[in-house]
């Protein structure tokens, strides 16, 4: 600084260039213009107030960025503020004037324009214009710049983005390189630009539009404004305002103090008033609230909000978003809402309170951050508060006070909700990277736990946790904790992970869960819950201790006391020693329980020295006694029986171990006369029940099963096993393997069941014996026997004196195809044994033996294949009787019951008699008659004579030259045979197939149905046979004939077709009898395919005389042909010149004749009749039905007639009002079920000839 002061004098002006070093001058009044010279401009100087003084720093271009302390021109200006320095302009080499300005002490250069048109030029620093009266060119240059309009004596409209100005002192004003604008106390327009823009409005109703950047709005003073941020993230401030204000960005019509009437349009923050109670309430978008000082209330709403207090004793809401709160200076409050929400305190913050909403956060993600200075060890944690918890407990401490070092306190309200350990929060973040969680206040509290009765938890880590004294609940939580009771009744979780649980003293509660744990009681009377899915080890103490193993594996040692162990979903181990006491193990069974568990003896407890006894109302548990008088009941562990141990093993110090075999072999060898239930071991058994009704099941190995006395039921179980059931009526079943079953004396059920060979042995009594599998040998023994005989190969033997026995082949309804045998003893000879059905029945063979002993076997003989089930019956003199043999012997006793037969390879001739019979011929030339009954006969090999005789029977043929006589009744005839067969309905409605070689077919009396697939088949027809159809199983089967006999004559036939295709021949004969060739026309051809009808006289019809029939080319001098319709809706149509007489019959028919003078009948039915050509008469008699005629003949002289009979029409006069056209046609009415109907007819064409009546 130079060290002389140049004086500034009167009225002059002053010149300054680059070069001349650093300047200070003193000030005096008068008017002074300061000039720069030498090419200087504004922009080439920063402008500062250092310490009063108003200093110029000429800035070098070859080092712009040098510290002014560097620079070598420099110009003060003493005391620049205090002294009238009489300075009127500085002005630059560009032209550039600035006027009446000063710099204010943040270093923004204040410029003050005069009456008319002003240029100001701002620097690069923070420039404040004050616009005044004319059309000023404003350019502020670099910095924040700011145009004051406060002095304008009417409102303004200032516009950043366009750099224009109006109203006011802006009028005329053209503005560039500005960034804020102060309106007047008046209505004004302030727009800003894109960039981030400061608008400040006074008192009036302005208008506000910050535009792109982020803007802040300031409203001042009274009016209602209106507030556009635009684009960009923009504020509204309220900080100047003289008294509190209410904004709510989401109603504005809340609003109140300066900003009531103000209208918001994208604003997205809010900053108060500096000194009062502000209520600010944010919307949906991100805030940023702040209520400076005063005592205010700011609720951010939703979105992700900042929401700051300032000074005063705030109350803070956070909204649904996740938000960020910082009270500041005083007493606040906050209130966290559905987000996460981080909260900011500092030291001189004062006394905070944090509000928790549990209904509506339940995720504790929140988190307090301390400012710097807060460290961890300087805070005082301190729980406190009454209330009620998650659970409606009213308990004590649910707050946490955390105290500092400056005397600010924080308070968290409900922090543990959740419980003395459930830290209902988040996370507490320090400055040093610190961070408080859950788990610290967990810790804190259990390493400062107490004697009296706490609730303490663990962390996620590893634990130490010691509950001292007191009655304490510790929970591990994860990690692999050790948790210590004390004294006091103390309840320890393991939660997660390997845990190690101490009970101490008293009463104690364990639980392990997960993991592998150990479980030491202690002292006292304990009780232990092992739900792991791993092993854990249960040290029971001295005391009496329950212990539940309900899942995963457990090694227990209940020590000394009376212990109660109750196994439910775990394998256990247990270790019993001498001094343990009275301790009892209880299963709970399921279907998944393995019962691996065991129990290991001490040393000193030897088998020897163990007395068993089975106790409870069924013996259902065992006790064991041991020498010092101590016991050990396992209850329920015969659950399945009582040679069902549901435990394990037990084992002893000597090696010995003790299974359900033990207790079985133990239970077997000290069996008494009184009912038991017995069961044998894996190895070979042998079991005696000795008296009673015993149960004895062997289970595996080749055991001995002894029922003795009374009623027992045996079974082998696996291996070949033997079973003795003694004297009384028992139940003997073998399974797998070659087994003895001996029923021994007594009505004995004796099954066999096996897969090998089994020998059963009935002895005295009428037994029961069912062979369902493997290979058997049967000896029933004395008494009546029933052998069934299911899925077994069986060998049966019988003897003299054996009794009245009955064996069923087809037991649970299935015949068996095995190899089965029956093997006669001593004695029996073959000649002396009778043969004969049982009670006539078809399936089963009776024999009788010289003692009258009888053996019945029933369903035997297979009647379909007509063999049996029986492969042979062997005689003790080698004598072997096959099916053959015993055939044979049931021809020689034929009866009148239902007999199935089968003959042999010679010609046989069985003649079944009565009855429902089925017989098979089988080889040679036989003879089958089936006499009455409704017959089946099988044909078979060779040239066979079929007679079914009376009933409806059926005849069978596939070789051979064969005759088939069905007889009398409806019989099926049916032959494959490919050589010549001669089949014979006889009387009845037969069907006849003959479907091989030429045949001679004659149907009988009666409606027979004949289907030929032979050529040069030969139908026979007489008089009387009725009405028969032949229908080809192909077109091609031709030439065949008919052949009749001497009672039809070919003048007495009438040809005909069936159908409208033509494609069936109708012959009708004098007696009324017909014949239907089905198809007899050839499709493509329409010639008649059939071959040739055969008359006694010598005529022969070929196809040509019966097509010239029914084309009517014949000679008409022939008398009329009479046709009676007898079936329901029949078709009859003749091409024939004859004439004819038809009646209609039943059913709705359709009858047409050609030429001739024909009379048709209508009948009853609705008929359709067409006459044709020629003369024709039509007859209605009473009930005629609705009948049409296609085709007739009116008016006067007329060839067609309609002839009424009695109870009909008396007159023409009745038929005319009878009488009425329907369309083309006339329809007369007798009554509501008979009409007739003229086709293409009208009443004037009606005349009296055309009817003729009965009167």
């Amino acid at each position: 600084m130079a060290a002389d002061k140049m004086p500034l004098e009167g009225d002059n002006s002053y010149g300054f260039k680059r070069g001349v070093g650093k300047d200070y001058f003193g000030g005096a009044p008068g008017i002074t213009t300061i000039r720069f010279d030498g090419d200087l401009t504004l922009s080439d100087f920063k402008i500062r107030l250092e310490g009063g003084d108003l200093v110029f720093y000429l800035i070098d271009p070859a080092n712009p960025n040098q510290p002014l302390s560097d620079i070598a021109d420099v110009f003060y200006f003493d005391n620049w503020i205090a002294n009238d320095h009489g300075i009127e302009r500085f002005e630059f080499s560009d032209g550039t004037t600035l006027s009446k300005f000063t710099v204010q002490s943040d270093g923004r250069l204040k410029l003050y324009g005069s009456d008319g048109d002003d240029t100001f030029v701002g620097t690069s620093g923070r420039d404040e214009i004050y616009g005044s009266e004319g059309a000023d060119t404003i350019d502020g240059k670099g910095g924040t710049d700011i145009i004051n309009y406060l002095l304008s004596d009417a409102g303004v409209t200032v516009n950043l983005a366009t750099g224009q100005g109006s109203g006011g002192y802006a009028e005329g004003d053209q503005i560039s390189n500005v960034e804020s604008i102060i309106g007047s106390y008046h209505d004004d327009v302030l727009i800003g630009d894109d960039g981030n823009n400061n608008l400040f409005a006074q008192n009036g109703n302005d208008h506000l539009e910050g535009g792109g950047g982020d803007d802040q709005l300031n409203a001042y003073g009274s009016g209602a404004d209106y507030l556009d941020g635009g684009s960009g993230n923009d504020t509204v401030r309220y900080r100047w305002s003289r008294s509190a204000v209410t904004v709510d960005l989401t109603d504005q019509s809340n609003n109140a103090g300066d900003a009531a009437g103000d209208v918001y349009v994208s604003i997205e923050n809010v900053i108060g008033s500096n000194s009062y109670g502000d209520h600010i309430t944010g919307d949906a978008g991100a805030n940023k609230i702040w209520g400076y000082g005063g005592n205010d209330t700011l609720d951010g709403g939703d979105g992700h909000d900042t929401i700051l207090g300032g000074n005063g004793n705030d109350v803070l809401k956070a909204g649904n978003g996740d938000d960020y709160l910082d009270g500041g200076a005083g007493d606040d409050e906050f209130h966290y809402g559905e987000g996460t929400t981080t909260f900011r305190y500092d030291l001189g913050d004062g006394n905070d309170t944090i509000h928790a909403n549990h209904d509506v956060d339940a995720s504790y993600n929140d988190k307090v951050v301390f400012g710097p200075g807060i460290s961890p060890a300087d805070v005082t944690v301190t729980r406190q508060g009454e209330g009620t918890d998650k659970y409606g407990d009213e308990r004590d401490n649910l707050d946490l006070l955390l105290t500092f070092k400056d005397g600010g306190t924080l308070l968290i309200k409900e922090a543990f909700f959740y419980g003395p350990n459930g830290f209902a929060f988040g996370e507490l973040h320090f400055s040093d990277g610190t961070i408080w969680n859950w788990e610290s206040f967990n810790k804190m509290r259990f390493e400062n736990a107490s004697d009296e009765g706490e609730k303490l938890a663990g962390t996620l880590g590893d634990d130490v946790i010691d509950g001292r004294g007191g009655d304490d609940d510790i929970i591990g939580y994860s990690g692999n904790d050790h948790l210590i009771g004390g004294a006091g009744n103390d309840t320890l979780e393991g939660a997660e992970g390997n845990n190690h649980l101490e009970g101490g003293t008293g009463n104690d509660r364990l639980k392990g869960w997960t993991g592998n744990n150990i479980l030491d009681g202690g002292d006292g009377n304990d009780t232990f819950f092992s739900l792991t899915d791993g092993e854990d080890q249960i040290i029971g103490g001295s005391g009496d201790d329950d212990i539940y193993a309900l899942s995963g594996t457990a090694i227990i040692d209940g020590g000394t006391g009376d212990d109660d162990i109750d196994i439910a979903g775990s394998t256990v181990t247990i270790h019993y020693d001498l001094g343990d006491g009275n301790d009892t193990v209880e299963i709970t069974h399921s279907d998944d329980s393995s019962y691996n568990n065991k129990i290991i003896f001490g040393a000193g407890i030897s088998p020897d020295e163990v007395t068993v006894t089975r106790t409870g109302s069924t013996s259902t548990s065992l006790l064991l006694t041991f020498k010092d008088g101590g016991t050990l009941r396992l209850f329920d562990v015969f659950h399945y029986g009582p040679n069902h141990f549901t435990f394990g093993k037990l084992h002893f110090a000597d090696g010995t171990v003790w299974n359900w075999e033990t207790f079985n072999k133990m239970r077997f060898e000290n069996a008494g006369d009184e009912s038991e239930e017995l069961a044998g071991t894996l190895g070979d058994d042998t079991i005696d029940g000795r008296g009673g009704d015993d149960t004895i099941d062997g289970y595996s190995g080749d055991d001995h099963l002894i029922g003795g006395a009374g009623n027992d039921d045996l079974f082998g179980g696996e291996g070949d096993d033997h079973l003795e059931g003694g004297a009384g009526n028992d139940k003997l079943n073998g399974w797998t393997g070659n087994n003895i079953l001996d029923g021994g004396d007594g009505h004995d059920t004796i099954y066999s069941a096996s897969d090998g060979v089994d020998q059963i042995k009935g002895g005295s009594g009428d037994d029961k014996i069912l062979a369902w599998s493997g290979s058997t040998v049967v000896d029933a023994g004395t008494g009546d026997d029933t052998i069934f005989i299911s899925n077994a190969k069986v060998t049966l033997h019988y003897k003299l004196g054996d009794g009245n026995d009955t064996v069923d082949f087809a037991y649970s309804g299935q015949l068996q195809d095995e190899s089965h045998k029956l093997v006669l003893g001593e004695g029996i000879l073959p000649d002396e044994v009778s043969v004969t059905r049982f009670k006539g029945t078809s399936k089963s063979i009776l024999l009788t033996f010289k003692d009258g002993g009888t053996v019945n076997l029933l369903s035997v003989i297979d009647p379909d294949l007509l063999r049996l089930h029986l492969d042979e019956i062997e005689f003790a003199d080698g004598t072997i009787w096959n099916w053959e043999s015993i055939n044979e012997r049931l021809l020689g006793g034929l009866s009148d019951e239902a007999d199935h037969l089968r003959g042999t390879t010679a010609a046989d001739t069985i003649d079944g008699l009565g009855g429902d019979d089925i017989i098979f011929g089988d080889d040679g030339n036989d003879h089958l008659i089936g006499g009455a009954g409704n017959d089946r006969l099988n044909a078979g090999e060779g040239d066979d004579h079929l007679e079914g005789g009376d009933g409806d029977d059926i005849l069978e043929a596939s070789r051979g030259k064969n005759i088939l006589d069905g007889g009398d009744g409806d019989d099926n005839i049916v032959s494959f045979s490919s050589d010549s067969n001669k089949l014979l309905g006889g009387a009845g409605n037969d069907n006849i197939i003959a479907n091989g070689g030429s045949s001679i077919i004659e149907g009988g009396t009666g409606d027979d149905f004949i289907i030929y697939r032979s050529k040069d088949a030969t139908f026979l027809y007489n008089l009387g046979d009725g009405n028969d159809t032949l229908e080809a199983t192909s077109p091609t089967v031709q030439p065949n004939k008919i052949v009749f006999g001497e009672d039809v004559s070919p003048s007495s036939v009438v040809v005909a077709y069936v159908a409208e295709q033509e494609e069936d021949l109708l012959l009708t004969f004098a007696d009324g009898g017909t014949i239907i060739i089905k198809e007899a026309f050839n499709r493509q051809t329409s010639q008649f395919d059939f071959g040739e009808l055969h008359f006694a006289d010598g005529t022969i019809w070929t196809g040509d005389d019966i097509d010239q029939k029914l084309t009517g080319d014949a000679p008409t001098t022939e008398t009329a042909t009479t046709i009676t319709l007898f079936y329901a809706d029949d078709f009859y149509s003749t091409k024939s010149h004859h004439d004819h007489i038809v009646f209609a019959g039943a059913g709705n028919d359709t009858i047409i004749t050609d030429k001739g003078d024909d009379q048709l009948y209508g009948q009853a039915g609705n008929d359709t009749l067409t006459g044709g050509e020629g003369n024709d008469a039509f007859y209605f008699s009473t009930n005629f039905g609705k009948d049409v005629i296609t085709d007739f003949t009116a008016g006067a002289g007329s060839i067609d007639t309609i002839h009424f009979s009695e109870g009909t029409f008396d007159s023409y006069a009745d038929v005319i009002a009878a009488a009425r056209e329907v369309e083309d046609d006339i329809v007369i009415q007798l009554d509501n079920d008979n009409s007739i109907t003229l086709q293409n007819v009208s009443i004037t064409d009606l005349h009296a000839d055309d009817f003729a009546f009965a009167s």
